[in-house]
């Protein structure tokens, strides 16, 4: 029954978000024009380009990064940070919706020079460079020096036999995790990653439980299969990988996930602080649909007080919950 009613969320366009939205239209229409002026000036086969992904990830950092993290002097650091826009438009639309950022830093990291270089300006122009900052250097040497104690990323996803691709730089391995089935060896307290269900996802969220995170909160969206995942030598792996039951996905549609994946020492840490954290907005009238937030939609979880049962017995049934949703698109 849950399965079914979570699907049927995940595939619906979500509804319009009216007296429950803390923006006012003014601050919207503001961050509107503000994200607008983001001019993208390369090639998909320059810097990685899908509008509807970005706007996802971009929507998933909002929710559950910007709303969840309750320092305001926090350190983020992000694996891949593209041309920069699904980070530089969480910030704008966080702080119209009266998310308290504080002094916080989002440190990205893009081997991509012309990817880095467009992200830093892009920063500028928006006038978030004070809180974002990204280095055209390795993530994981980065990561190695880092006080950081949250991870970001929409790490490269994209499965085939070898990076002999239309961008080898999106090639996620043979299964398409070989990248974020690294990050989560990492130890961050926090993470909020995408997740894809054509790319070995029962596998990738088992190997998480395994290191210890919990998935705390998720949203998911339908995609189509856009330019990168339509190249035939990849939608004939991909094919190959479903007959298999590595990857769930129906005709030319399939789920992206945006997690939270928590420690459970973060997670009493946040069940024991003083202040009820308050129930964020819904998503709005887009298709991305936030399936759980903050345990704020389940019956027997707190409506305003603290949760009726364990904060471990909820992260292990999000968890159980995210794998039955990626996996059902047949």
């Amino acid at each position: 029954m849950r399965r079914s009613s979570s699907l049927q969320a995940a595939l619906s366009p979500a509804k319009t978000a009216s007296s429950t939205v803390t923006a006012t239209p003014v601050a919207e229409e503001v961050v509107q024009e503000q994200v607008h002026k983001l001019v993208v000036r390369h090639t998909p086969l320059q810097i990685f380009v899908c509008d509807e992904e970005s706007h996802f990830y971009s929507q998933v950092l909002e929710k559950l990064l910007l709303r969840n993290c309750r320092d305001t002097r926090a350190r983020i650091i992000e694996f891949g940070a593209g041309d920069g826009t699904p980070v530089i438009n969480a910030l704008l639309r966080g702080a119209s919706g009266g998310c308290n950022f504080g002094d916080s830093m989002v440190h990205g990291y893009e081997l991509n020079p012309k990817a880095a270089a467009v992200a830093t300006r892009n920063a500028a122009d928006m006038g978030v460079a004070h809180q974002y900052k990204v280095h055209n250097s390795c993530f994981f040497k980065g990561a190695a020096t880092t006080d950081a104690t949250w991870l970001i990323a929409n790490p490269p996803y994209i499965p085939a036999e070898d990076d002999n691709i239309l961008m080898p730089a999106l090639h996620g391995g043979e299964d398409g995790a070989n990248l974020t089935r690294d990050l989560m060896t990492l130890g961050f307290e926090n993470m909020v990653l995408l997740l894809s269900a054509y790319s070995n996802p029962v596998e990738t969220i088992e190997h998480a439980r395994r290191q210890g995170y919990r998935v705390t909160d998720f949203m998911v969206t339908p995609l189509p299969f856009g330019y990168y995942s339509s190249e035939p030598k990849v939608r004939k792996w991909i094919e190959g990988m479903k007959e298999e039951g590595k990857a769930y996905f129906s005709r030319n549609t399939y789920l992206l996930a945006g997690a939270l994946l928590q420690l459970p020492a973060r997670m009493d840490e946040d069940d024991n602080d003083d202040v009820a954290p308050s129930t964020p907005p819904p998503a709005g009238n887009i298709v991305p649909t936030p399936l759980r937030i903050r345990r704020a939609s389940r019956e027997e979880g707190y409506k305003g007080r603290r949760p009726a049962v364990p904060c471990s017995a909820i992260a292990d049934d999000l968890t159980d919950e995210l794998i039955a949703v990626m996996t059902a698109l047949k």
